[in-house]
């Protein structure tokens, strides 16, 4: 392909990551959603926190290669999991 031709190529490492980094403004989005619905305040706060975790991850997205970025992404959802799970009981 020559430079300047106007067509993107885009590597699957690439797309994957920016699928990765959409779904998570997605969980933060969510987050934001439910702190506008409930009145407890611990509640709140605890979906405020989970929210920043959430938006600072994906800001650190691109910078985090495919491995560092899945454990990062699972080690908050363990955390949202646990912390949500810890409020309803």
């Amino acid at each position: 392909m020559e430079p300047g031709s106007g067509i993107r190529v885009e590597f699957p490492e690439k797309r994957e990551a920016k699928l990765q980094q959409r779904d998570l403004w997605k969980k933060a989005q969510q987050c934001a959603e439910a702190i506008d619905v409930t009145s407890d305040p611990t509640q709140r706060a605890i979906l405020s926190h989970l929210k920043q975790l959430w938006i600072n991850l994906a800001n650190e997205s691109a910078f985090l290669k495919g491995d560092e970025l899945a454990e990062q992404i699972a080690t908050v959802d363990l955390i949202h999991a646990g912390l949500t799970q810890l409020r309803l009981h």
